[in-house]
């Protein structure tokens, strides 16, 4: 009878886990999309943070294999912030100067848009057939 019983627990345990799982799915399914600047931001604190060019190229062509959702997003917040011309004046300087600890020769927002298309076209380079379509330009 114990047996019994403890089977038919750990059997609900699982089933409740499992729904709570479903739960937390649909959740991530559901919400909205994350601002590109808040996407581009943990791009930046993930895979170049303290890293040289080359050890986040290296770093991202790991993750280009093993977390492909996780680079095509962060190229989609890059992107999205390059096109949209009503970022806020000094967003884009900041994001690579204390996000991706990044120094350039030209702080500026004009520098950093260089920068930023740099990375885009490295991470793009790195997915090869894996790139999602060039978004258009203005």
């Amino acid at each position: 009878m114990t047996n019994t019983n403890n089977k038919e627990n750990k059997d609900v345990q699982r089933t409740e886990e499992r729904a709570q799982t479903w739960a937390r799915l649909k959740a991530m399914r559901d919400a909205p999309p994350a601002a590109p600047l808040e996407v581009a931001t943990k791009f930046f604190n993930t895979y170049f943070a303290d890293e040289s060019w080359e050890e986040a190229r290296v770093w991202l062509s790991k993750r280009v294999i093993e977390y492909p959702r996780s680079v095509l997003e962060g190229l989609a917040g890059i992107e999205l912030l390059l096109a949209d011309p009503s970022v806020e004046q000094g967003t884009l300087s900041d994001l690579v100067a204390w996000q991706a600890n990044w120094v350039l020769d030209d702080p500026s927002d004009e520098g950093a848009k260089v920068w930023l298309r740099e990375v885009a076209e490295m991470v793009r380079e790195l997915l090869g057939d894996k790139q999602p379509p060039r978004p258009l330009t203005r």
